[in-house]
């Protein structure tokens, strides 16, 4: 009957393994600290570069607006100088036709 009095003792075994498992246990919270840190520092720089490539191409959006823009205005110029050349041509046409009417006129006359 002493003996259920006495206290039963912790095996030194059971007291060093938590003691090993309550230092894991911060080691390991210190290297999810860590990784949750670069995680963020890895978010920030790709918010960052999400930023950068908004703007990039909003850039080269409004680039593109302006090129067609442009090129719009310079066909319509193009074609303005087609019908241009087309009347020059038309009126070339109409004056050596007369020219020749005029020559054939005088050739007749002379005879």
């Amino acid at each position: 009957e002493d003996c259920d009095k006495t206290p039963i003792a912790e095996p030194k075994g059971e007291a060093n393994n938590e003691v090993a498992d309550a230092i894991l246990v911060v080691s390991l919270r210190k290297e999810l600290e860590e990784a949750l840190g670069n995680l963020r520092a890895k978010e920030d720089l790709l918010n960052k570069v999400k930023v950068k490539t908004k703007a990039y191409v909003s850039e080269l959006k409004e680039g593109k607006k302006k090129l067609e823009e442009s090129l719009e205005s310079k066909v319509f110029e193009l074609e303005g100088m087609k019908k241009a050349v087309a009347d020059i041509k038309s009126k070339a046409k109409s004056t050596v036709l007369a020219l020749r009417e005029e020559r054939d006129s005088l050739i007749s006359r002379s005879r």
